[in-house]
């Protein structure tokens, strides 16, 4: 009974320490520029980052643009590597079900947060204040 329970208790924790590290790894995406990351919640295999812009201690930083190989792209504002101010961020390709849209307004770290409008590639169109990518 004893020997049952200590490998259930080593499985749940293997199983803790994974699902842990999925929830909390981070992503840290490599540009064009050496030594210079942006966040990317959502990387995608064989997927590159074109950067413009500065970079300030490994990350993107400052004004800039942020070409994706997928046809992605941000021109606007980075802070420690994330979108974070003022921008426009249009989805291209590898985003199947927003390609053509775009967003145009404030960011907050990597999230459509403050003062935008949203453009759907239908015509629709969302205006508002967001808050952490929804509008409010």
């Amino acid at each position: 009974y004893v020997l049952k329970l200590i490998s259930e208790i080593l499985a749940f924790v293997f199983i803790l320490f994974g699902i842990s590290n999925i929830v909390f790894a981070e992503n840290w995406f490599p540009t064009n520029k050496i030594n210079c990351q942006i966040w990317n919640a959502n990387p995608k295999t064989a997927e590159t980052a074109n950067w413009s812009g500065e970079c300030v201690n490994g990350k993107a930083h400052g004004y800039g643009k942020l070409l994706w190989s997928g046809g992605s792209k941000y021109i606007g504002q980075y802070n420690d590597g994330y979108m974070d101010g003022f921008g426009k961020l249009t989805w291209g390709n590898e985003e199947k079900k927003w390609v053509g849209d775009f967003y145009v307004g404030e960011f907050k770290k990597d999230f459509m947060d403050g003062e935008g409008i949203y453009t759907f590639s239908s015509g629709r169109v969302d205006e508002g204040i967001w808050n952490k990518g929804r509008l409010v």
